[in-house]
């Protein structure tokens, strides 16, 4: 929404001071910015540039802005060809709605990546992952690669190890087997990911149920679920895991 704000507001500003205020002409043509926008519905539904928006840096949306750009500018030239339209369009105008069209766009995203990051990390859920060292750091990663955020997992208890205080990819170690509920009673916790051997998970029975009665969703990797037959369980998909 916000690059095809930009566009519209590039091309009206690249008629006007391209061909009002440095050509001196008193009509302005907005007749083929139904070209542009086609052309850019097409290119941001086929490339799909605006993926995993909230995770990249300034830097990686500047070099997306510019390919986006680029694309634009390659198919709406042959649009404008193939529909013989290509000399009703000011070649100065044409250039100038490219570049207006990339600084306008690159600084919305910018602002409007600040303003919903704001937002999500004030009233996105947090998750509270409960597994083994051996398989955090894999876990992390697949989870967080398949969230378009900065962080779907919050915190990690690690039940084989204390290594409260240290990070696994960035995220915090906040507890272990022993003092797990009194991290959750204390803190805010939204959800629970156990994703643990089968041995372990049914170890882990009677915490579960304390989650359970705080009322918090409790995930469990499926090989585990069989050992619990008495919950209500439904099958779902968390990130690539089944649970």
């Amino acid at each position: 929404m916000g690059d095809m704000v930009s566009l519209v507001v590039a091309f009206i500003l690249a008629n006007w001071i391209w061909l009002d205020l440095y050509r001196g002409m008193d009509e302005v043509n907005y007749d083929n910015i139904g070209i542009l926008l086609a052309t850019f519905m097409f290119v941001f539904f086929l490339f799909s540039l605006n993926r995993y928006f909230l995770k990249r840096s300034n830097v990686e949306e500047l070099m997306n802005m510019i390919k986006n750009t680029l694309l634009l500018a390659a198919i709406s030239t042959l649009i404008l060809f193939i529909t013989k339209n290509f000399d009703s369009m000011n070649r100065g105008v044409f250039a100038c709605t490219l570049i207006f069209y990339a600084a306008l766009g690159f600084g919305i995203r910018v602002l409007l990546k600040k303003i919903l990051r704001k937002y999500f990390r004030k009233n996105m859920p947090k998750m509270l992952l409960v597994t083994t060292s051996d398989r955090a750091e894999s876990i992390i990663r697949s989870l967080n690669s398949n969230y378009d955020l900065d962080s779907r997992v919050g915190a990690v208890v690690l039940i084989d190890e204390d290594k409260v205080g240290t990070k696994i990819e960035n995220i915090p170690v906040v507890a272990s087997f022993h003092d797990m509920l009194d991290y959750t009673k204390k803190g805010v916790v939204d959800e629970v990911f156990i994703h643990v051997s089968y041995d372990t998970g049914r170890s882990l029975k009677p915490i579960i149920e304390e989650f359970e009665k705080m009322g918090v969703t409790v995930h469990i990797n499926i090989n585990v679920l069989d050992g619990f037959d008495e919950f209500n369980k439904s099958i779902n998909m968390l990130g690539s895991y089944p649970v």
